[in-house]
């Protein structure tokens, strides 16, 4: 997977931005004016990143509500032993931005090309590390998607077109989880 560099010089540039899409190739490819027609929204999606994207975004959102979909390009350089200590990194990260509130929602399941046939128990253990991590900031709202979108152990296939990237259905499901999650 490629990484992308990115100069961030603020995490929005227009003052009436009131959803602002943090994250890797699926918040890139979402239409997010299609899915939040009554919102002002702003993508920030960058194909390829992992957290260390978001951390371009430290202490530039304040007053600013976010969503956050990023980990799955972060998973190759995890392993067991660096899970807990990386779950904990994530959330540092992601408060950092200094966001009012932060839409996170959990990583999704996979059935990518070359995953192994472990990566959704790893993504399992992953979520919950970073949902009990979550627990500890107030403004963070965890999104447990993964759940929505698993089907016989891995990403049900009408919710994404390879195993990764998600379908307009896939779409559909995030967009009303967060809708319902709106403060």
């Amino acid at each position: 997977m490629l990484l992308s560099v990115m100069v961030v010089t603020s995490c929005s540039t227009d003052e009436d931005v009131h959803l602002v899409f943090i994250g890797d190739s699926i918040v890139a490819r979402w239409d997010l004016e299609v899915s939040f027609p009554s919102y002002v929204v702003e993508n920030k999606g960058v194909s390829g990143s992992g957290i260390a994207n978001v951390a371009n975004y430290a202490h530039k959102c304040g007053k600013k509500n976010i969503v956050v979909i990023v980990g799955t390009n972060d998973l190759g350089r995890i392993t067991d032993e660096t899970m807990a200590e990386y779950a904990q990194s994530y959330m540092r990260q992601i408060v950092a931005t200094d966001a009012e509130n932060i839409y996170l929602f959990s990583i999704l399941p996979r059935k990518f090309e070359g995953d192994t046939v472990t990566i959704n128990q790893r993504i399992e253990r992953l979520n919950a590390l970073i949902k009990a991590e979550s627990e500890n900031y107030g403004n963070v709202i965890y999104i447990d998607a993964y759940s929505y979108f698993k089907r016989n152990e891995s990403i049900d296939s009408q919710y994404s077109y390879d195993g990764l990237h998600l379908s307009p259905y896939g779409y559909e499901i995030l967009s009303e989880l967060l809708i319902s999650n709106l403060r």
